[in-house]
Formats: C-alpha cells, sequence, structure tokens
C-alpha cells in the first residue's frame, strides 16, 4: 500500500533541517547539497496545484481551494461570468475580529493580483 505524502506548512529550511537532524554524518556526505533538497520541497509542492487560468471566465474556486484547513474560507464569489469580479476570503475568526474592532486599517495589495483583476 502506497504511503500517503503528509502536507506540511514548514518552510523547506525547517522541513530539510528536521529530516536530517538524527541523520549520520557519513549519509549527510552522501545527500545533495543543502540547496538542492529544498528547491526540490519548493518544486514538489506545486504538483498538485491546478494549472494557471488565462481569464477570469476560466478561474472557477471550489472544494479544498475554498477552505483555511477544515474551515471555510471563500466567503463569496460572485462568479466568472460578473463583469467586476468580487472575491472575499476571510475566517470566521477574522469576521469576528472585525465585527468587534472599531478601526480597520485596509491594504489592498493590487501588485499580487494576477493581471486579468488589474
Amino acid at each position: 500500500m502506497k504511503k500517503k505524502a503528509q502536507i506540511s506548512n514548514a518552510t523547506p529550511s525547517q522541513i530539510f533541517a528536521e529530516s536530517v537532524s538524527n541523520v549520520p554524518h557519513a549519509v549527510l556526505l552522501e545527500l545533495p547539497k543543502e540547496e538542492h533538497v529544498k528547491r526540490t520541497i519548493r518544486n514538489h509542492r506545486g504538483y498538485n496545484d491546478p494549472s494557471k487560468p488565462a481569464s477570469r471566465k476560466e478561474l472557477v474556486i471550489e472544494g479544498d481551494w475554498c477552505l483555511y484547513g477544515e474551515k471555510r474560507f471563500l466567503l463569496n464569489d460572485n462568479g466568472p461570468d460578473a463583469n467586476e469580479r468580487v472575491l472575499i476570503f476571510a475566517t470566521d475568526s477574522g469576521l469576528s475580529l472585525l465585527a468587534s474592532s472599531n478601526t480597520w486599517f485596509i491594504d489592498g495589495n493590487f501588485g499580487l493580483a494576477p493581471e486579468y483583476f488589474n
């Protein structure tokens, strides 16, 4: 039976350090360079990611991509056919913090948005 890969939020450096912490020195000498192993970890993380959509119409967010862990994260999406596409992401605990706050600070980091949202 094939062992299912375990997902980690640790950085590649943390994963590498934890993995080699109890490895004998003679074995460490035979391993690839640390930077090569960390690059492989970064590359592997993207294997199951969906391909980048070419337009807003192709962007469909569903299933696990709507969740943060086991909890909802995508609160609203007015759909790929909307002229003004609006996606709202938040956790319920984040909404509770906003509801109890007197002041909100907002950062529209549009530099990270895909080009078809600009």
